[in-house]
């Protein structure tokens, strides 16, 4: 093994965002390993590099929070960002912003547990 190389292995079973990490995929020779990742937020999987799960703004879904909050701007009239934001809690929006899109989200939300019932 190269000095300051890790082993492909390192990540198996730790946590970014909602992935957490199984195995590696595939390694391409330039950009490094791709691991297969679980998503603890809906069950789904996904391909992500190496280098997304450990920069500082890495990968943290399979892609399945943007439907969610997709939804949440239309049902609430705000952008996707503004929501992201309010939904994660730091924003620094008017409280009635804040509220309006809690609100978006919480009847999505509900709605969506009508169906799975």
């Amino acid at each position: 093994m190269k000095k300051g190389r890790k082993l492909l292995h390192d990540l198996v079973g730790e946590r970014f965002g909602h992935l957490v990490a199984v195995k590696v995929n595939h390694v391409k020779k330039r950009q490094g390993a791709y691991w297969l990742c679980d998503c603890t937020r809906c069950g789904g999987q996904a391909v992500v590099p190496r280098s997304n799960l450990l920069n500082s703004s890495p990968s943290r879904s399979c892609g399945c929070a943007w439907g969610f909050l997709s939804e949440v701007s239309k049902a609430s009239g705000y952008s996707m960002s503004t929501c992201s934001l309010v939904l994660r809690n730091i924003s620094q929006s008017r409280p009635h912003v804040i509220s309006r899109i809690k609100d978006a989200a919480e009847k999505i939300k509900q709605s969506k547990q009508k169906r799975s019932a």
